[in-house]
């Protein structure tokens, strides 16, 4: 269905994707450095402000807001500052799961009324649109609406999956359902495993 955004993408010359290639490597070196700055300052909040300021940062972070600071690199060392017991530890994943509940329905609800019209104005030639008419509409296509649950639980892809979910329509409370589970899977195992660490 949305194969063609991916095959044009595949057609480009191999020079051509050896030279954009190129031009990524300072704009890594930007980004971690960027990342790094903001992981820091944010843990820092976190710290002062507790679990609100979890709240706040996992809204912000799943509503791409500070997609430059995610959850993978920041959450390990938020939950070794605020979870202390193991109430500390039900309230984190909680806190951390609803804030990114909130912060992926509205992608999806911006994906769902306006994902096509955003899609064609972006088109092929732009990231977004080779990564939303590439692999994660491909996955979603291929895997259905259970690639919602599995989604969420994979980094990366569990931030990206609101954006195919709200093309293709996915009834809403599904969607919810999916995406609460999953979140909640992933928060869980990914605080579990930076306390044990």
């Amino acid at each position: 269905m949305f194969g063609h955004y991916l095959d044009r993408n595949r057609q480009q010359p191999a020079a051509k994707r050896r030279q954009l290639a190129g031009r990524d490597i300072p704009t890594l070196v930007v980004s971690s450095v960027v990342t790094g700055i903001v992981a820091t300052a944010l843990i820092g909040f976190c710290h002062q402000y507790g679990l609100l300021a979890l709240f706040v940062y996992t809204i912000l972070e799943a509503s791409f807001l500070l997609h430059f600071a995610p959850v993978e690199v920041v959450i390990p060392v938020a939950a070794v500052v605020l979870v202390h017991d193991p109430v500390s530890f039900v309230l984190f994943v909680g806190d951390a799961t609803v804030g990114t509940m909130i912060g992926s329905v509205g992608v999806y609800a911006v994906t769902d009324r306006y994902g096509e019209q955003l899609t064609a104005r972006l088109g092929p030639s732009n990231w977004i649109g080779r990564t939303v008419g590439g692999w994660t509409r491909n996955w979603f296509d291929r895997f259905g609406e259970k690639s919602v649950l599995v989604g969420r639980c994979i980094p990366v892809v569990r931030v990206l999956i609101s954006i195919p979910a709200g093309m293709a329509h996915m009834d809403r409370w599904r969607y919810l359902t999916y995406s609460t589970v999953g979140t909640g899977v992933f928060m869980t195992a990914l605080v579990s495993v930076s306390l044990l660490a």
